[in-house]
């Protein structure tokens, strides 16, 4: 929640001249988080604008650099989502294995994608020689794992206190 990265964005940026500057930014990131935890629950979820997949090896994807931001920010939530499955394994074992198959899948995707000539290295390695030929067909099916990472967080965001209780929407 922005207790968490508010303070990280303001430190990180060094570039703040002002307190107005401050929390124009501060109104600009909340509501920018409004209207996503809104799609989230109407279950809107899309790319940005702008972000496609291209298959030209010489230049790299705008879907790649927004991969690797997002697993960046996955990584650095990872401790939050490690305490919310260990919570879920207590309380609800039994949803434990689907789960964890399709935040796999999720990850492998954003993975593949982040880094296309890394993965295609990969799979030639593994034998498979046709995953850059079939690169456009599974990247039809990234709005469907958007959705599927999406939904994981939200039965995950059950385990942990304190996280949409206080949202309110506007």
């Amino acid at each position: 929640m922005p207790e968490k990265w508010l303070p990280w964005v303001m430190k990180t940026s060094h570039q703040l001249t002002s307190i107005e500057q401050a929390d124009n930014l501060t109104d600009i990131l909340m509501k920018i988080l409004q209207i996503q935890l809104k799609s989230m629950s109407e279950e809107k979820i899309f790319l940005p604008m702008g972000v496609t997949f291209n298959q030209d090896g010489q230049k790299q994807s705008s879907v790649a650099t927004w991969c690797q931001g997002m697993l960046f920010g996955h990584s650095q939530l990872e401790s939050v989502w490690q305490h919310a499955w260990n919570k879920m394994q207590v309380s609800d074992a039994t949803q434990m294995q689907p789960l964890q198959k399709d935040l796999s899948h999720c990850l492998y995707m954003f993975s593949t994608f982040a880094d296309i000539p890394l993965a295609v290295k990969q799979a030639e390695n593994r034998g498979n020689d046709q995953l850059l030929n079939i690169l456009p067909k599974i990247f039809l099916s990234f709005p469907q794992t958007l959705k599927i990472y999406v939904g994981l967080s939200g039965r995950l965001v059950d385990y942990l206190p304190n996280q949409f209780e206080t949202f309110e929407q506007k």
